[in-house]
């Protein structure tokens, strides 16, 4: 990545999903190592901007309610599906895009000027990828 263009001090957040190898059910493979792979370049660009003092980090979030989950279905599909997902939670609820949106604030801001190659885990408290063996 040529980070010349880049203003010094600055940080990019990458946006890794629902991910952070947790979930390690056969329908979702390539979708996990798509997102493991992500979350890999993550920390290996922290390392690279350094000279431009650029930290990068990833968010790896839950199920957030988007237009995305909702097309195509359903009020009763919509519903089920939120609760399906929040009885997978500590928290029993989705996230919404403000709660990332704020993550992504706190990660650009100089209070978080002292992290880089992390990636921040907002999902709920989802405890079920704790229950799967591979």
């Amino acid at each position: 990545m040529n980070y010349k263009y880049f203003r010094e001090n600055r940080s990019i957040v990458n946006i890794a999903g629902n991910s952070e190898g947790g979930n390690v059910l056969e329908e979702y493979t390539y979708y996990s190592i798509t997102k493991s792979a992500f979350i890999a370049l993550t920390k290996r660009l922290a390392h690279d901007p350094r000279k431009y003092n650029i930290r990068v980090n990833a968010i790896a979030h839950g199920t957030i309610d988007t237009g995305l989950i909702r097309a195509n279905k359903t009020e009763e599909e919509i519903r089920h599906i939120f609760e399906s997902m929040s009885s997978k939670t500590i928290l029993g609820r989705v996230g919404n895009v403000d709660k990332i949106a704020s993550i992504v604030v706190f990660l650009v801001s100089a209070d978080a000027s002292f992290i880089t190659g992390q990636v921040i885990v907002a999902n709920g408290g989802r405890f079920d990828y704790l229950s799967h063996s591979i």
